[in-house]
């Protein structure tokens, strides 16, 4: 049996296979390889079967003679030489040579504008700082989210810039610390200015003062330091506004190409059938920011055939989702109107037409109750195309008697339901002709009988003036229009509270000789019984109640 083992080495992989019971007898030799060339590539293929490393063209280009390779230098850029530079340790053992600075230089003259290269720095860093991306500390590669600190010789990202700067106050700093380490000037802080520092140059600076090093060395130390910071100084502005009109520069491309892209994209919907939703997309400013921060859409990437077959599918869909939304908004607006001129046309109409008499007064709907029953809503919701006229408002107006009449008995039984679930006492009549039968409004603390109770104001919750639309996006789209253009909810008794003082009744009533689960409010009327509050006759007041004027406090 044989067993396959892979052999790392720093820029191949070499496979080798070896008996398992005889491994550890003789080192085992590497099988011989073939070479087949493709195209572009040098393809390295083993006798056996197991693949090598792909070898590409561009490693061959070291091997020109060099003044070939330096001719072609000159006509590059830092920003292309950077990539050479990480492509293969050849050209990076090439072009990291101090013998090729004189390569970065000419380099640096074909971008117009650009300063020399700080005394400080090498090319190669100098132009790392300028044209690449990544970050010197965690090593992200987002130029966007990275910025060039040139008094640190850094490029950090916003988190490591965070971590790797240190803010000191002026009053906790030595004179030598100023004078010796880069710095940038921070926030002032009750008056006392504070200073940015290099956490890594703190920390040098730190070890060696306190090293055991001679008096001598950290004087030259320190002046050295010095002569570098006052450098770093001097070419810090001239650097800050290269780098800044560098990053506009790029920012300004980027836009030019995202908005190439979405101009690709935008013709290509139109003639897909999307025109009016583009149309309607480009004035809506939320809807907009969303799409065009898409990844498939807000990207620099110039757009092909090739690529928008890969990614029309989903652009497609996410016009389709804007559609639906467009469509929904729009049949909203004309519901709210229609429900507007309804309403309007409803004040025009004595409030006792459509008030029903109950037992001891009258009690009529808002218009939020009738708007929302189904024989309304089969005449306001239908689609945007019919037209509604007079006739169906005359319709309407017509049949508000008998509407509400309906509400009545759904409310009635919404009511009694409410009450049964609080009330477990069986009682022989009706519960709302009791004597005990009374309510409290948990919001206003008012105490309320039947049939008032219908009409008390705290049973229809208004919306809240700013932003009415915020509060009902739970409900569908006609229940949204119709909250908005009354502007409350419907009727509701979730703040009614059934009896809180029914046993202090029910013992007034016991002591009247009645049943408090039977007895009404018409037979408390009728009692001849008087009853004295014992806390108002200790206070001097001894006049007899009847047992309602007993229980009017309650």
């Amino acid at each position: 049996m044989h067993t396959v083992r892979r052999l790392r080495g720093k820029r191949t992989r070499v496979y080798t296979t070896q008996d398992a019971g005889t491994a550890n007898a003789s080192p085992s030799k590497r099988a011989k390889r073939s070479t087949t060339t493709y195209e572009g590539s040098s393809y390295t293929q083993r006798d056996d079967g197991l693949e090598g490393r792909r070898i590409y063209r561009l490693d061959h280009l070291p091997q020109m003679p060099v003044d070939i390779l330096y001719e072609t230098f000159g006509h590059l850029t830092p920003e292309d030489l950077l990539p050479l530079v990480r492509s293969n340790k050849a050209f990076r053992r090439l072009l990291l040579n101090r013998s090729s600075s004189v390569v970065w230089r000419v380099a640096r003259r074909n971008v117009e504008g650009m300063p020399d290269c700080p005394p400080y720095l090498s090319e190669p860093k100098y132009a790392s700082l300028i044209f690449s991306g990544h970050c010197c500390n965690c090593g992200v590669n987002d130029e966007s989210d990275t910025d060039v600190l040139w008094a640190f010789n850094v490029r950090y990202c916003k988190v490591c810039k965070n971590a790797m700067l240190v803010l000191r106050r002026s009053s906790d700093l030595d004179i030598n610390e100023i004078l010796v380490l880069p710095h940038t000037s921070g926030p002032t802080r009750k008056g006392v200015a504070t200073y940015y520092f290099h956490l890594p140059d703190l920390l040098r600076y730190s070890e060696i003062m306190s090293s055991e090093e001679s008096q001598d060395f950290k004087e030259a130390y320190t002046v050295s330091e010095a002569e570098v910071t006052l450098q770093i100084i001097e070419t810090v502005p001239s650097l800050d506004k290269f780098t800044t009109a560098i990053k506009r520069r790029r920012q300004a491309q980027a836009r030019a190409a995202k908005g190439k892209r979405i101009q690709a994209i935008s013709e290509r919907l139109k003639n897909a059938g999307f025109e009016e939703d583009w149309v309607c997309l480009l004035g809506q400013r939320d809807e907009w920011l969303k799409f065009s921060k898409h990844p498939l859409v807000g990207n620099t990437e110039p757009l092909t055939d090739v690529g928008w077959e890969g990614i029309q599918t989903e652009i497609q869909e996410l016009m389709k989702a804007f559609r639906e939304r467009r469509l929904l908004v729009q049949y909203k607006e004309t519901l709210i109107n229609r429900l507007t001129a309804f309403k309007l046309r409803a004040m025009d109409i004595p409030k006792k037409t459509y008030s029903v008499c109950t037992n001891g007064g009258w009690v009529a709907p808002h218009f939020i109750d009738i708007f929302l029953l189904p024989e309304v809503r089969s005449i306001v919701d239908v689609p945007s195309e019919t037209k509604l006229d007079h006739h169906d408002h005359e319709r309407l107006c017509n049949i508000l008697p008998a509407l509400a009449e309906a509400w009545l008995s759904t409310v009635v039984a919404q009511l009694r339901a409410h009450v049964e679930s609080q009330f477990r006492a069986e009682s022989t009549g009706d519960l709302f002709q009791l004597a005990i039968a009374s309510f409290r409004c948990s919001r206003c603390n008012v105490a309320l009988r039947y049939p008032e109770v219908l009409s008390h104001d705290c049973c229809w919750r208004s919306l809240d003036f700013y932003r009415p639309e915020v509060q009902v996006r739970q409900y569908a789209g006609y229940e949204q229009s119709a909250f908005i253009v009354i502007h409350e909810f419907l009727w509701s008794c979730t703040a009614l509270q059934w009896c809180p003082w029914a046993d202090k009744f029910g013992m007034l009533l016991q002591v009247c000789g009645l049943d408090p689960m039977s007895a009404t409010l018409e037979q408390t009327k009728t009692l001849d019984t008087k009853v004295n509050c014992t806390i108002c006759v200790a206070r001097g007041r001894k006049k007899p109640m009847s047992c309602l004027e007993a229980v009017r406090p309650l």
